[in-house]
């Protein structure tokens, strides 16, 4: 076992004289530190065990089987890249820290569980899934995922947290299949989180700023209590069933459109907020439900079959309310401003007030 390793040019297995691959052959490092300066290759696979691991500036780490590395700590520096044709494992019991790397599994797997992973301006892609583990922190602002099936769990994840203009996403999720997160802290916004399958999130307090979170299929979120979702100038999108089961809901000039649209809440406040239900009913079953506009951005509840509404206090300003079936209204306290509900079943069961 070496204290240290430094690669200044190439540690190759499984290659002939001219560096051709070979029939087979693996890279085994044991040490305290690896320091990989520029190339470290395998015809079989890449195997690293050492307490430290650094990737200096456009190092590359190539297997055409598999990439194992466990270390304490992996410092990656800018354009790193891993790449497989297998499973890319990288499990480390303390800190990864990487900006401008490439890992990519052409296909099998990402596999990466560490206490914090800061993995920022990165693209992380294989052809199946992609697992995503912390015990503390993911910091993966700017960052590109694509996955057949994406699995994200820790307590605080950061997917992105500027506030521009830039009609450009800042980060992007993307499943073949199904996404999976659950954290107690997610940040999302102005970034993107899709699949053409379901999309099951679980946290505490969500932010979606600005984000869109839109899949093919179903789309679940989940709050534990006390937990605030903040939706501001978001967009939740289902083509089946879209449920909401959150404390706390804020989502002034935000889109929530499903064939089936399932909102339970404490309290529900949006102005200008827009919820459709095509094909399908929309729910709505809280405490507290304001929901406001402006005379020119009014708010609306929309759908093409049934509204329920089920709330203690139902206020509004500026919403229209429209069902092609049925509104059924159940609250102890109604104030209903400038608004407008219309049951186009029965043209005269319209309310104007």
């Amino acid at each position: 076992k070496a204290k240290t390793i430094i690669n200044e040019n190439l540690i190759a297995s499984g290659v002939n004289e001219d560096l051709s691959d070979s029939i087979s052959g693996s890279t085994n490092i044991v040490s305290s530190k690896l320091q990989n300066e520029k190339t470290i290759y395998a015809r079989n696979n890449v195997n690293i065990n050492t307490k430290e691991v650094v990737n200096t500036k456009e190092s590359i780490i190539k297997s055409k089987k598999e990439i194992n590395i466990t270390s304490e700590n992996i410092s990656n520096e800018d354009n790193v890249s891993f790449e497989a044709e297998e499973n890319i494992n990288l499990k480390n019991q303390n800190k990864i820290v990487s900006n401008k790397i490439n890992i990519v599994s052409k296909q099998a797997s990402v596999n990466i569980q560490t206490n914090t992973l800061e993995i920022k301006n990165s693209k992380v892609n294989a052809n199946k899934d992609v697992i995503l583990k912390a015990e503390e922190k993911i910091d993966a602002e700017d960052i590109n995922v694509q996955a057949n099936k994406i699995d994200v769990s820790t307590k605080e994840l950061i997917l992105s947290q500027k506030k521009n203009n830039s009609e450009d996403l800042d980060s992007k999720i993307v499943s073949n299949t199904t996404i999976d997160i659950t954290a107690n802290n997610i940040k999302n916004v102005n970034g993107y989180i899709g699949a053409n399958e379901d999309i099951n999130i679980t946290s505490k307090d969500i932010e979606n700023s600005n984000g869109v979170i839109v899949t093919n299929k179903n789309l679940n979120i989940n709050s534990q209590e006390d937990g605030l979702f903040n939706n501001l100038k978001g967009i939740l999108q289902a083509s089946k069933n879209l449920v909401l089961n959150v404390f706390d809901f804020k989502g002034d000039e935000s889109i929530i459109q499903a064939e089936n649209v399932n909102v339970k809440a404490n309290d529900v406040n949006g102005k200008s907020l827009n919820i459709v239900a095509l094909n399908g009913d929309l729910k709505l079953d809280t405490n507290n439900l304001n929901l406001s506009g402006e005379n020119l951005s009014k708010g609306l509840l929309y759908s093409t079959n049934d509204i329920l509404i089920n709330s203690e206090k139902f206020i509004s300003n500026y919403l229209n309310v429209q069902a092609d079936n049925n509104i059924d209204i159940n609250s102890l306290d109604i104030a209903l401003n400038n608004s407008t509900i219309q049951s186009v079943v029965d043209i005269n069961d319209t309310y104007v007030n």
